[in-house]
């Protein structure tokens, strides 16, 4: 039961008694102080909660990056131990490279000792030359026999791995040239071969009696997988051996495509024709791509081997000029004529500016080449063969520019 609403009176012992009681200030602070420690127990409950929480993400997270790490060195060392080849693995790779050059029957033996005997060459020629410029100088004896050690302990190591790279460069190109022959014959190779299973050959007939003269290379390899199929070789094992022995992809996707169409039992005579098109369609797309960046070739082309060379011979001459015009005036000797720079003679002489001028156009012409290579065809090896004509062009022109300007300029100097 509630009690019953009373009016305040005086000194009445019922309302005082049902009336409630005003706490005290003590009382109320007290209470607010318990509630701000709960409230900030509370506080540092959740902050501590999420601080675990962070700490166990972020150690998850350092052991996932650990783990990433120990991963990656793995990986690492496992390349390392790929490249690690041993001595009789890097004989077979030089082995492989000479049968892809076309060199099957070559000597390694040989080519080292080739390669020591050219070192041995340069080394002599260099060593000579350089004694005969000491003796025309009148060096001393303690010079000649310090350059001739260093000639002969750090040039012959080099002469060594210049010539070995010389060799390694020529490998590598042969690979090349002999890809470019492969393919280019490759489509109507594939072609003749596609008629002659639709005329109901056997696939290795039809590969033997599709070889022509004209096809060269391919021809040879043919030849030597039908004997090897005619002595009892399989010829999917035999067509795998042909392409590996070019680095051509085109040629190693033929070979996949025809023994699975041979596994499969399919129209190997149209697969052969399709592979014959793509080929020729891939052939049409490189020239049409070629055709459409011929400004830039013939941009690079006028600006290294016509632009250049006759600037240089420009230059030369307006150095010869100058020279002589410095040679003929008389500049007093005092500071009161107030010239901030000096014209002598032989601040710059002829000869080396001319050897300067040969070196930069070579250097040009080269580079040169190799761009407009890699714009037309997207290798530079196929510009190779061009890059002797280009310096040979840039050369002559830079001599010709010189004798017309040097006609055209003489007269100053005589007047």
């Amino acid at each position: 039961m509630t009690p019953p609403i009373l009016e305040e009176i005086p000194d009445d012992p019922i309302a005082q008694k049902y009336k409630p009681k005003k706490e005290s200030k003590s009382k109320r602070s007290l209470k607010e102080k318990f509630k701000s420690l709960v409230l900030k127990k509370k506080k540092s409950a959740s902050a501590t909660a999420k601080s675990d929480s962070q700490s166990t993400d972020e150690r998850s997270s350092v052991k996932e990056k650990k783990l990433g790490l120990q991963e990656k060195f793995s990986q690492f060392q496992a390349k390392k131990k790929k490249k690690k080849l041993s001595p009789l693995q890097l004989r077979h790779k030089r082995r492989h490279r000479l049968t892809m050059a076309g060199y099957e029957n070559l000597d390694l033996k040989k080519v080292n000792k080739i390669i020591f005997q050219l070192a041995i060459g340069i080394n002599l020629i260099v060593t000579g030359y350089i004694l005969y410029l000491l003796a025309k100088t009148q060096s001393s004896l303690f010079k000649a026999i310090g350059i001739t050690f260093l000639l002969w302990t750090i040039g012959f190591g080099v002469s060594i791995v210049l010539a070995w790279l010389a060799f390694r460069t020529y490998i590598n190109y042969k690979i090349f040239m002999r890809k470019l022959e492969l393919e280019k014959v490759l489509p109507d190779y594939l072609e003749l071969t596609s008629l002659n299973i639709k005329a109901g050959m056997p696939i290795d007939r039809a590969l033997w009696y599709s070889v022509r003269p004209r096809f060269g290379v391919l021809a040879k390899e043919i030849e030597v997988v039908a004997k090897k199929t005619l002595t009892g070789h399989d010829l999917d094992k035999s067509l795998i051996a042909f392409a590996n022995k070019f680095d051509s992809d085109t040629l190693k996707r033929a070979v996949n495509l025809i023994n699975e169409g041979m596994k499969a039992g399919g129209e190997v005579g149209d697969l052969l024709n399709k592979i014959a098109l793509n080929i020729h369609e891939s052939e049409i797309m490189k020239k049409e791509m070629a055709a459409s960046v011929m400004t830039y070739v013939i941009f690079i082309t006028f600006a290294a081997i016509v632009a250049s060379p006759f600037l240089m011979a420009l230059a030369n001459q307006l150095l010869a000029v100058v020279t002589g015009l410095a040679s003929n005036i008389d500049l007093p000797s005092g500071g009161a004529v107030g010239i901030a720079f000096s014209l002598s003679e032989d601040s710059i002489k002829l000869s080396d500016f001319r050897i300067f001028s040969y070196v930069s156009l070579t250097i040009t012409a080269f580079f040169s080449g190799m761009i407009i290579s890699i714009i037309r065809r997207g290798n530079a090896k196929e510009g190779i063969r061009q890059l002797p004509v280009y310096i040979a062009v840039a050369l002559t022109i830079f001599w010709i520019a010189s004798k017309v300007l040097s006609n055209a300029l003489g007269g100053i100097l005589l007047q």
